[in-house]
């Protein structure tokens, strides 16, 4: 008789099983442990987890407090893992913080022949899993090949219960007819996923149908009669709801942006002029003169309070060419621009706090890195972790080059202080009434 004390670990794997199955492994863990004299200090549930992967919440969190317990029992050594070579793995682990696993239902002996019997129910366990899941793949495969409902809702049809058959659902298939003629009339797919949805349709969750539901709706090959399950097409397999010609029409309609004025104009300073009265941005619009010719300027926005009248956008955006080509041609100004750059975009001991806070990271990344080497010694690896590994190195690899570019930037630029003494020496317009163009906020006037 064994004694000591021992968790109870129960997981069941489909989300159509019931969870009382969860509480009839434990109930007989319980009497298998009342039986030998060992006390209950924790239970772990899993509930619709597959063995066949220890991507299971607690299960690891049995694993992490393993020193808890003598013993692990299970209901079976399948609750424990499906996966041979992740039972193996983790029983080692459990064997090296003296945590034996034991199985309620299968008596194993601390034998050599015990643990070869043990060996051989893990081998069949796995065997069971792969074996079942070929013949479900081989099921579903012979009812694609006849065209056979294998368990895919697709809306515009229903199922016949008799042959498995997909059927028209005529409410729904009037619905996919109506979403394909608004999409060939010009109506954007997020505008269909508003009407439908306005409509009640719904998602098979429940949940209001959107744009991703719209644009499977219409890109789906099923509604030409093309019946398709895991790369096996079967011509005229489903009931045809909109033909080809239906079909290759909308699928030549090229998605476009859409708004109630459809003149789309290029302003090219969007984003980067400020207005020198109230320094807010100012934005693209137009007008239309009386002849009917269309005119376009800079404004400000009357939210903003701002008197400044509009500005032609030729006029302003001609001056900044000029004024950018000339000083393209100017050797002494290139280097006054780069210096402003230099200014805008590297305040006082801005790259020092960045460099300190990239050191810092890497700092961490290797310590993790260091944590995660120890744990493989030991012979501790998961999917997890070689992917995390992966993670690292790269992110490592990123910051070690942006701290190399913060390192020559700061040798290059030397002291920013005096820089900026010389550039506010050096200026020739002072804010008041024209126009900045600015990035990140910081302008200079033009």
């Amino acid at each position: 008789m064994a004694h000591g004390t021992a968790v109870l670990y129960a997981r069941y794997s489909s989300d159509k099983q019931r969870e009382a199955s969860i509480d009839d492994q434990l109930r007989v863990c319980r009497d298998y442990c009342k039986a030998e004299g060992i006390e209950v200090v924790a239970e772990y549930k899993d509930y619709a987890l597959s063995g066949k992967t220890d991507h299971r919440p607690e299960f690891r969190r049995m694993i992490a407090n393993a020193p808890e317990s003598d013993y692990v029992v299970v209901y079976m050594f399948d609750r424990f893992s499906r996966d041979r070579y992740d039972s193996a793995t983790y029983k080692k682990m459990l064997r090296e913080c003296g945590v034996r696993v034991l199985s309620a239902s299968e008596k194993v002996e601390d034998t050599p022949e015990g643990g070869l019997q043990e060996g051989m129910l893990e081998l069949l366990s796995e065997y069971y899993v792969r074996d079942l899941a070929r013949k479900v793949r081989r099921g579903m495969e012979g009812n694609a090949l006849k065209a056979r409902d294998n368990g895919y809702r697709i809306f515009g049809y229903s199922t016949d219960p008799e042959t498995r058959c997909y059927v028209v659902n005529e409410a729904e298939a009037n619905a996919v007819r109506e979403m394909f003629s608004m999409h060939i009339a010009g109506n954007s797919v997020n505008s269909i996923a508003r009407e439908m949805a306005s409509r009640g349709w719904t998602t098979t969750t429940g949940k209001p149908v959107d744009y991703n539901w719209a644009w499977r709706v219409l890109n789906r090959r099923a509604y030409t009669g093309i019946y398709s399950w895991g790369g096996i097409e079967v011509p005229g397999g489903m009931p045809q709801i909109i033909d080809e010609v239906t079909f290759a029409r909308s699928q030549a309609v090229v998605p476009r942006k859409r708004r109630k004025d459809e003149n789309w104009d290029v302003y090219r300073l969007t984003g980067k002029l400020y207005c020198g009265l109230c320094g807010k941005p100012m934005h693209g619009t137009a007008g239309t003169g009386k002849k009917g010719k269309r005119y376009h300027y800079y404004a400000c926005r009357e939210s903003d309070g701002c008197r400044r009248p509009w500005v032609r956008r030729e006029l302003l955006e001609d001056s900044i060419a000029d004024a950018v080509l000339e000083t393209c041609s100017d050797e002494g100004r290139m280097r006054m621009l780069a210096r402003r750059i230099v200014e805008a975009y590297a305040e006082p001991g801005e790259e020092e706090a960045e460099m300190a806070s990239i050191e810092a990271q890497i700092a961490s990344l290797e310590r993790e890195q260091h944590n995660m080497t120890q744990a493989a010694m030991r012979g501790f690896v998961t999917d997890e972790m070689v992917a995390r590994n992966d993670e690292i190195k790269a992110q490592l690899k990123n910051l070690h080059n942006r701290h190399g570019i913060l390192a020559n930037f700061r040798d290059e630029v030397g002291d920013l202080t005096e820089i900026r003494v010389a550039l506010q020496a050096q200026k020739k317009c002072e804010p008041g009434g024209g126009f900045a163009l600015c990035s990140r906020g910081v302008g200079g006037g033009t």
